[in-house]
């Protein structure tokens, strides 16, 4: 499975929304949630899932009612 990155900019954010928002979506995708980076003071998170496809996770989002901007595959470097 690939990675696949999900920009978000909604009013609210939190760890902790994020990660029920990611755990709902991975299901959805059958996929897991990699985790976020919270973009403080930007009302923005860039969130990271290993998924079957780019489609299966836009669909999950849409799905779980997470709002987002783009989602695109992508390669982790330096990442543990």
């Amino acid at each position: 499975m690939d990675v696949y990155l999900v920009e978000r900019y909604a009013t609210g954010l939190t760890p902790a929304s994020l990660r029920a928002a990611g755990s709902r979506v991975a299901a959805a995708c059958s996929g897991t949630y990699l985790g976020s980076v919270l973009v403080r003071g930007d009302e923005g998170a860039l969130c990271l899932f290993r998924a079957p496809s780019l489609t299966a996770v836009e669909q999950a989002a849409r799905q779980e009612g997470t709002l987002y901007e783009r989602v695109v595959a992508v390669e982790l470097v330096g990442f543990a």
